[in-house]
């Protein structure tokens, strides 16, 4: 009877040992499958963030571009004094009123967007806070260095870069870093 009931467990053993197995890759399969979708859910919202960090950077950059451009034709038509010319100067004059307007706005959103890259946030305040002065100092004194203006925009620029990267979770190795992290 002993053994009747050895080869008993043995065949009830050798059934349940496939179920629990099964059950078990269930569970972990399971465990497995909500970890993939909060993993996804947060590549979404990196994703999205450090887009909207691109987009309102990139708005920036037009701005920055603009203010010069309009600096630059604002100077030109106090130089020429041609017919009209100061319907024209206040033209140009609401005009960077404008842009100087959608920059400070822009200024708030890149300081939003970029509150989540620890790494990069001071380094992005610190460029953009110098290209904001250079082009004070340009509408100020209405005279400024443009190469000056444009490689703080790069500068800039490459700031963004790099905060970007960090919302994404991109390694910061040594192809990313450039003079900016120095």
């Amino acid at each position: 009877m002993e053994t009747k009931t050895i080869e008993i467990l043995k065949l009830v053993a050798s059934f349940l040992t496939p179920l629990v197995i099964v059950i078990i890759g269930i569970i972990i399969q399971r465990h497995l499958e909500k970890i993939k979708i909060a993993f996804a859910k947060e590549k979404d919202w990196q994703s999205w963030w450090a887009s909207k960090l691109l987009n309102v950077a990139d708005e920036y950059n037009t701005s920055v571009s603009e203010l010069v451009t309009s600096c630059y034709q604002l100077v030109q038509i106090n130089d020429q004094k041609l017919s009209g010319w100061e319907d024209e100067d206040k033209i140009l004059s609401d005009k960077i009123k404008q842009i100087i307007y959608k920059m400070q706005f822009l200024n708030w959103e890149i300081k939003n967007y970029i509150q989540f890259a620890k790494k990069c946030r001071s380094l992005v305040e610190d460029k953009e806070n110098t290209l904001y002065g250079l082009l004070k100092s340009l509408l100020t004194k209405k005279q400024g260095n443009l190469e000056e203006i444009r490689k703080a925009q790069f500068e800039f620029n490459e700031a963004v870069r790099l905060a970007h990267a960090e919302l994404l979770t991109i390694s910061l190795d040594a192809s990313l870093k450039t003079t900016t992290l120095n």
